[in-house]
């Protein structure tokens, strides 16, 4: 039986925009800070996005990444010294290193699927920059990490560009071959990985599974028409084993201001909560992890670089590529059949944007 896309993630126990209830400290977690109403003005951001829309629908990927990713995302000092984030960066199509994929439950799921899952590569990845680009990028730039903190971590990365990735993206063009459903399932793939690497960080730092908000992730998809906002976690049970979730807690239709303003203030909440309290937990946990398993040699992931040639297909030059990772799928990984037909998207009228800038 030929398997969907979904589905193949689901045999790696990824459930993609999953039902499933929040653990109750996550649940928490996304209504007092991820989801808290802020104080300041609505983002400005939002009007530009909505103006950009139709221009962006009518690019192929880049161009529209191109024109709606500045006033979606953020970017680091680096590349914009008036206003960029200090201490983070923002780089396009990075590899991950493949060791934090979710891993194959047995050797007949192995050979079912031909082998590993393909090397998680976000169209966007936004994480903390490291000490060593702080000091010899040339631009005074701030860093959170210290140069011991750099050097433990030479042997524990998911990527040599940044420390601890805390957004990520993926896109589609409004018209393509690929959809919004398979920006999902990368957006499951990379998600799951980064919340496999915080897990591990936690657990040899502290001997006990990490919490479902230390160990959580959040992540955009975009098609350039409507976005939505992911956190991904993962729990464990005897029964089923490691499972990775992924739900939607935002979303916006482009050219509706009000609720692109809302998905913005979710993302400086993302952003604030990254530079705050996930991060002092990462800084609290790296001394433990050194003393335990990063002094004792252990490399994991050190050798990750960057693409040589972009790519927003889930194909990997490295692994063996998971057969049907590039067709359209459904969008819950419930529906197991192969012959099931993908859900329709709802079409969008004149009245969902009667918000549109004029």
């Amino acid at each position: 039986m030929a398997h969907t896309a979904v589905n193949e993630l689901w045999t790696f126990h990824v459930n993609v925009d999953s039902v499933k209830d929040y653990p109750e400290e996550l649940k928490l977690h996304i209504k007092d800070t991820l989801l808290r109403k802020r104080e300041t003005q609505p983002s400005p951001n939002a009007k530009k996005i909505a103006s950009k829309r139709q221009m962006a629908a009518a690019q192929d990927e880049d161009g529209g990444v191109d024109l709606l990713k500045p006033y979606l995302l953020f970017v680091g000092e680096d590349k914009d010294d008036e206003n960029g984030i200090p201490g983070i960066v923002s780089r396009d199509k990075i590899n991950l290193a493949s060791e934090f994929l979710p891993q194959v439950p047995n050797s007949d799921v192995l050979i079912a699927q031909g082998g590993q899952l393909s090397r998680p590569q976000p169209d966007t990845a936004i994480g903390y920059t490291p000490f060593q680009f702080a000091r010899n990028s040339g631009l005074h730039l701030a860093t959170k990490f210290t140069k011991e903190e750099d050097v433990w971590l030479t042997n524990y990365r998911l990527t040599t560009f940044m420390h601890f990735p805390f957004l990520t993206s993926q896109w589609k063009p409004a018209a393509g071959s690929e959809t919004f459903h398979h920006a999902e399932n990368q957006a499951a793939r990379d998600g799951s990985t980064i919340v496999n690497h915080l897990h591990d960080l936690f657990y040899e730092a502290y001997d006990r599974k990490p919490t479902a908000v230390e160990a959580s992730h959040v992540s955009v998809a975009c098609d350039m028409q409507a976005v939505q906002v992911w956190i991904h976690w993962r729990e464990e049970t005897a029964e089923e084993g490691v499972q990775h979730y992924m739900r939607s807690f935002a979303r916006a239709f482009l050219c509706d201001v009000s609720q692109l303003q809302e998905v913005r203030s979710v993302l400086w909440n993302v952003l604030e909560y990254s530079m705050g309290s996930r991060l002092s937990n990462i800084k609290a946990a790296l001394p433990l992890w050194w003393k335990k398993s990063g002094s004792k040699g252990q490399t994991r992931g050190a050798s990750v670089s960057a693409p040589s040639v972009a790519s927003s297909s889930m194909s990997s030059a490295t692994l063996p590529l998971p057969r049907s990772l590039q067709f359209q799928v459904p969008l819950t990984p419930s529906s197991i059949s192969s012959d099931s037909e993908p859900p329709k998207k709802r079409q969008r009228t004149r009245e969902d944007c009667v918000e549109a800038v004029n």
